[in-house]
C-alpha cells in the first residue's frame, strides 16, 4: 500500500504523514480565503510551523519547517501524489546516505559552538568510519563537506544557512585554526577529489553587521 510507513527511512515523514500535511496546506488555505484571516489569527501561529507541530517523524518527533516546506511543494507538482517513487530510479547511488550527511552537519555545528573550525578535515576526524565510502575506502571529499556545511548547517535558524567566510572571521570570534588538522598543514592521503590547503576558509555565519569581506569560494 503506498501509505505504508514500513519503507520510509527513519528521521523522515511516512507517506501518510506526507498526505496529511497536504490535506492541511489545502484546509487552512481555504480557511484564510474565505474567513480573510491568516493562519497566524487563525491558528495562532503561521502556517508551516502549525503543520509541522501536527507531524510526526518516524522514530519520533516533529519535522523541521524546511522539511515541511519542502512537501508542500511537492504537493504542488503535476502528477505528485505521497509515496511516489522518484520518476529516475536508475543511475548512480548515493556515496554517502542522507544520515551520513546529517551526522556530518551535526559534528560541524558542534565544533562552531566550541569555537573550533569546522573544516572537511575536522570533520573525517571525527567521524572516520562513518565518512568512508565503503565501496572505494576512501574518505568523503572536501568538496562534499562543503556542500553538506551548504545545505545542512545552521545556527539558530534552518532558514538561515551558514555563509562562506574566512580567516579573519575566524580571529575575530577566537576561532581554534591553530591545530595541524584544522589549518590542513597535511594532505589526506586518500580524499577523493582535489584538497584545499586553506581549509581555515570554512562555511561560517555571524550577523550580518559583523560579516567580513573576505568571501571566497
Amino acid at each position: 500500500m503506498v501509505f505504508d510507513p514500513l519503507g520510509t527511512q527513519e528521521d523522515r515523514l511516512s507517506p501518510w504523514e506526507v498526505a496529511k500535511a497536504v490535506a492541511m496546506d489545502a484546509v487552512i488555505a481555504d480557511m484564510e480565503k474565505y474567513q480573510k484571516k491568516s493562519c497566524y489569527v487563525l491558528l495562532g501561529q503561521g502556517k508551516v510551523p502549525y503543520i509541522a507541530s501536527k507531524l510526526t517523524k518516524v522514530g519520533g518527533g516533529n519535522p523541521s519547517d524546511r522539511a515541511v516546506r519542502s512537501v508542500l511543494a511537492l504537493g504542488k507538482t503535476k502528477g505528485w501524489y505521497p509515496g511516489k517513487p522518484p520518476d529516475n530510479v536508475g543511475g548512480r547511488p548515493a556515496v554517502h546516505s542522507d544520515h551520513v550527511k546529517q551526522e556530518v552537519a551535526r559534528v560541524a555545528m558542534q565544533e562552531k559552538k566550541n569555537l573550533v573550525a569546522p573544516t572537511p578535515q575536522r570533520c573525517r576526524a571525527l567521524l572516520p568510519k562513518k565518512t568512508i565510502n565503503k565501496k572505494t575506502g576512501r574518505p568523503m571529499s572536501d568538496s562534499t563537506v562543503q556542500r553538506v556545511f551548504k545545505a545542512l548547517c545552521y545556527d539558530e535558524d534552518e532558514d538561515d544557512p551558514w555563509q562562506f567566510l574566512g580567516r579573519m572571521w575566524c580571529a575575530t570570534k577566537n576561532i581554534d585554526l591553530s591545530t595541524k588538522d584544522v589549518l590542513g598543514s597535511g594532505r589526506p592521503n586518500n580524499s577523493e577529489e582535489g584538497y584545499d590547503d586553506d581549509c581555515s576558509s570554512t562555511l561560517l555565519n555571524s550577523t550580518r553587521d559583523e560579516k567580513v569581506e573576505t568571501q571566497i569560494g
